[in-house]
């Protein structure tokens, strides 16, 4: 990753500033202004966006310019506004203390500013200029997956999963850079960038260079260090791996709640761990309130079913405050898209014990920004880290770290 050379901005907004002195000086010149002032923005927007093309209510839009272009006041005004504008986006990247951070405030200056049609069609031309095997793996993966963020099938030129994320960038771009400026280390704001522009490429190679190499999922030794006095919950715990990794990695414990739903999951769960002391088997959900919930019928295989408000089965709902008396040290959360009710229901043990939170967020395309913006509600003590540990066609099995 390098920085970017912005020379051609640079020069283009000093034609503009130029442009607006002589109109200053002679209101005469407000056609040739205009005509700089035009192509100075094309130019600069290509530049600094990828694309010329502003959405309605980026400053300056075009009608504005329209309007102002015959009189020299207006033109002036919009002038001296637009150098402005390009001069704060220009010092904040060249500001930047990485190319990293650079190269993420470029991606969200281009979401907020380009027209999403732009974007899409950019995106979409991108994912077909793809070779065509890597297109079956990538059908195949949305094909399955898709359910938790959009739909993709470009044989049938069906694009809802980046339809879905361009509109969250473009609506949510303020929350995405305050989770950045939130994230504690510079390895986990390296997987939010390529998380983020994998939404914007569907590129193996976006989610190789954030694959965690080093640790286990969830056991990031420089992040997560545990005892003898250690309180672990694991919600999601489907056949007992995680409990058996958390066991491998660091192998002592107070106690051990599991909550697993599914109930073939929950026997292989108990045969799993039978032979381990102070591990309680827990055969519910867990979520912002007890009650009876469904199973989603919709998704067929075992390891990815979630909550729904009807269904063909029902399950017994509880929640970490009502469930678990004892103090919390440490909660794994991995339960298809109810992270957020999870934690809604613990927030007495958040609040009062701060436990250690692991938190799955990659099952839709809002838990990435919402869910640390939740905890940072809850307490402000807690810091951000985010790890992947996925290497499948899509940002699977990513992370949060709250410690």
């Amino acid at each position: 990753m390098k920085r970017k050379d912005y020379k051609t901005v640079e020069e283009m907004v000093k034609a503009v500033e130029e442009a607006m002195r002589l109109l200053e000086q002679k209101p005469g010149l407000v056609s040739t202004a205009a005509q700089i002032l035009d192509k100075g923005m094309r130019t600069v927007y290509g530049d600094l966006f990828g694309n010329p093309r502003v959405k309605a209510g980026v400053f300056p839009g075009q009608r504005e310019f329209s309007e102002a272009r015959r009189d020299a006041n207006g033109l002036l005004e919009l002038g001296e506004a637009w150098i402005s504008f390009i001069r704060q986006i220009l010092d904040r990247r060249k500001n930047a203390e990485n190319a990293l951070d650079e190269a993420f405030y470029a991606m969200m200056d281009r979401v907020r500013c380009v027209e999403e049609a732009a974007i899409f069609r950019q995106v979409r031309s991108l994912i077909l200029s793809y070779r065509p095997e890597y297109l079956d793996h990538l059908n195949a993966f949305y094909g399955k997956l898709g359910y938790m963020w959009g739909s993709l099938d470009t044989k049938a030129n069906v694009y809802e999963v980046v339809e879905n994320r361009i509109r969250v960038m473009a609506e949510h771009w303020p929350e995405m850079e305050r989770v950045y400026g939130l994230l504690a280390d510079y390895r986990s704001r390296k997987v939010l960038y390529y998380t983020l522009s994998s939404w914007l490429t569907c590129d193996m190679a976006d989610l190789l260079a954030m694959y965690e190499n080093n640790f286990e999922a969830y056991w990031d030794l420089d992040l997560v260090s545990c005892g003898a006095d250690e309180v672990f919950v694991d919600l999601g715990a489907f056949t007992g791996d995680s409990v058996q990794s958390y066991i491998d990695t660091y192998g002592v414990w107070k106690r051990i709640y599991a909550y697993e739903m599914m109930e073939d999951n929950f026997r292989q769960l108990e045969d799993n761990l039978r032979q381990y002391e102070n591990i309680i088997a827990i055969p519910k959900a867990v979520a912002q309130k007890p009650g009876i919930m469904y199973v989603d019928d919709t998704i067929s295989f075992n390891d990815a079913r979630r909550l729904a408000d009807s269904g063909g089965k029902t399950v017994e709902v509880t929640t970490l405050d009502e469930d678990i008396c004892e103090k919390i040290t440490m909660v794994k959360l991995d339960i298809e898209g109810a992270e957020r009710d999870a934690l809604i229901g613990a927030k007495r043990h958040i609040v009062e014990e701060k436990p250690k939170l692991l938190i799955s967020v990659y099952h839709n395309n809002e838990d990435i920004w919402k869910i640390p913006e939740m905890l940072m509600e809850m307490r402000e003590d807690y810091r951000f880290y985010l790890r992947s540990n996925g290497r499948q066609y899509g940002p699977v099995d990513m992370v949060l770290f709250a410690v």
